[in-house]
């Protein structure tokens, strides 16, 4: 070590100097020994094995104090570097990488703007890969010259990748500061016999507390059995974050782990406890949550008024009593826009929760998105009851505008003509009886799966009547429609088609989409927000291959058609 107390730091390959010699040894050993988890000054001394080390000479305070001057250092030599100048610049000569930081920063912002939405990037449950992946464009743009540098690195720092085991680094970094207004944190303890400590707490509570400007924050955590103190969590990211309009809290899926299929880390009352508290909040959005604890008798009354926007994606078991307390109107709390995507869905069977409080919430949602996974035939037995439960609930709204529905099963087994005349009555009821007030429709139904036993061929049994054989029909060619656009549509099915369009006088879109054959694993995988954007991305990519009756058809009613035949995205699709 230096006379100037000055050390090398090889975690982040730079010499920063320090006041006194004791704290360049007490910062290098705090910083580069991943054994000190302790975020108390005193303990910290019980690592340091330096013979010159000295606690009366320490001048920090605090742990968070080696993490202010160690950044702030960092900082500044960041600083230094990007004012340099080579000969030719100070000498005046301008080169074709020379442009004005006008258009620089025009450039970066629009880089920013075009950056993968954050709900989308956090569904990558590799931090490393979500790290790799974040601002791509903008760090290639900052290599093209240092003069590019700055405007690259300003728009970039403004979306942080922090996973759990690298807290501190990311604390100690240049980018962490009031400037970040987007997170993805990893809560991830990495197998940890005792879970969560207080200091790893203390260091959320820091982060947080260093990112005061956050807006937006998707909460990751992981199936697995382990205690993550989630309700702790929850709490310091309600007191610390009083700007923050968007939040995910995602439970995902790691290969190789054995998960809990209906108990998942985050806890629907310890949410709804510390709600109200997030007044600026506009957007939420759970994955793998569990209702099965608490009460909304101690809770206070609604939500904030801010909050219009829900996403729910959860298996039907983990709804309780506290989904009404989340989606019901009252007061001057109502939603404007909910998504709800139930797993191990049954055919008849909702809980009362989900079913009296949708009837209330639907009187004044104009936007609903609908997913039912997984539900193995429950729309196709009458033995479980007809209609399904979402068609009534549908029926009954009149100010709904836009309607997103995704059925998407993985055991569809083997049919025969007895499911036909229930086929028949999914037809009357989905698209004959929805709300004469929808502008926009979309449809996901038809898998690989489902198509392989709904074809032409198998229309020609001859125990069929015309009524099963029209519906067997209509099914194969909406299923060779979407999956090959074929442009020999059947007369019958375009005619279907007309009468949708006629029978929603106001609708403006009708966006049909199809997948190949979903595996189980990918289905427990599948998020809306991925698909969602990746069905925007890719429309009208393909419409050349509608049919022209079908357009002439659409063009008549003033509806614009988007037919989209692969629109699940795989996951090498979502960050590319």
């Amino acid at each position: 070590m230096a006379d100037n107390f000055t050390t090398f730091l090889r975690v982040f390959s730079a010499s920063i100097r320090f006041d006194t010699l004791s704290d360049a040894i007490l910062a290098r050993t705090y910083i580069e020994d991943e054994d000190i988890c302790t975020v108390d000054l005193q303990n910290s001394y019980l690592h340091i094995a330096h013979e010159d080390f000295d606690p009366r000479e320490v001048t920090f305070t605090s742990i968070w104090n080696i993490f202010d001057y160690v950044s702030q250092a960092r900082r500044n030599i960041s600083l230094e570097r990007s004012a340099l100048r080579t000969p030719e610049e100070i000498g005046g000569k301008k080169t074709a990488r020379n442009f004005p930081h006008d258009i620089l920063n025009l450039v970066s912002d629009q880089l920013w703007r075009d950056r993968v939405p954050l709900g989308v990037a956090a569904m990558e449950p590799r931090w490393n890969c979500a790290f790799a992946f974040n601002g791509r464009d903008l760090r290639n743009m900052s290599l093209v010259h240092r003069s590019w540098t700055s405007p690259a690195q300003s728009a970039l720092r403004q979306r942080a990748v922090v996973p759990f085991v690298r807290m501190k680094h990311f604390l100690l970094s240049p980018f962490c500061g009031p400037w970040v207004s987007e997170m993805i944190l990893y809560w991830s303890i990495n197998d940890r016999i005792c879970g969560v400590t207080q200091s790893d707490i203390s260091l959320l509570e820091e982060l947080l507390k260093r990112t005061p400007n956050l807006k937006s924050l998707s909460f990751n955590t992981f199936l697995v059995h382990a205690p993550f103190r989630i309700d702790t969590c929850l709490e310091i990211i309600a007191g610390r974050l009083s700007r923050l309009e968007d939040l995910w809290l995602k439970d995902l899926e790691v290969a190789g782990k054995e998960t809990r299929l209906h108990s998942p880390s985050i806890e629907m009352h310890d949410l709804c406890l510390h709600l109200p508290e997030m007044r600026l909040l506009k957007f939420l959005s759970l994955r793998h949550c569990s209702d099965q604890d608490g009460s909304p008798s101690d809770l206070e009354q609604h939500p904030p008024s801010s909050l219009k926007n829900i996403e729910i994606d959860t298996s039907i078991f983990a709804i309780g009593p506290l989904f009404p307390w989340l989606v019901k109107p009252r007061g001057n709390f109502a939603l404007q826009f909910l998504s709800l995507v139930l797993r191990d869905s049954g055919g008849s069977f909702w809980p009362r929760e989900i079913r009296e409080c949708l009837e209330d919430s639907l009187k004044e949602t104009r936007n609903l998105r609908l997913g039912i996974l997984n539900g193995q035939r429950h729309i196709l037995y009458e033995s479980m009851g007809w209609p399904p439960p979402y068609f009534n609930l549908l029926r009954s709204n009149g100010v709904l505008a836009t309607l997103d529905l995704f059925i998407m099963e993985t055991d569809v087994g083997e049919f025969s003509a007895v499911d036909a005349p229930t086929l028949q009555n999914v037809l009357n009821f989905e698209f004959m009886r929805l709300p004469t007030s929808l502008e926009r429709l979309t449809t996901h139904y038809l898998d690989g799966a489902i198509r392989r036993h709904f074809t032409p061929t198998r229309a020609a049994a001859p125990d069929m009547s015309s009524q099963i054989r029209h519906v067997w029909n209509f099914l194969g060619a909406w299923a060779d429609f979407v999956e090959d656009l074929r442009p020999a549509a059947p007369l019958k099915f375009l005619q279907d088609i007309e009468k949708v369009t006629s029978s929603l006088p106001n609708l403006r879109k009708f966006v049909i989409t199809g997948s190949p054959e979903i595996s189980e694993e990918n289905l427990t995988r599948w998020d809306i927000d991925g698909f969602m954007n990746h069905m925007n991305q890719h429309a009208g990519e393909i419409q050349d291959g509608v049919p022209e009756k079908l357009q002439r058809i659409c063009v008549d009613k003033n509806v614009e058609l988007i037919c989209l035949k692969n629109v699940f995205p795989r996951r090498w699709d979502i960050l590319a």
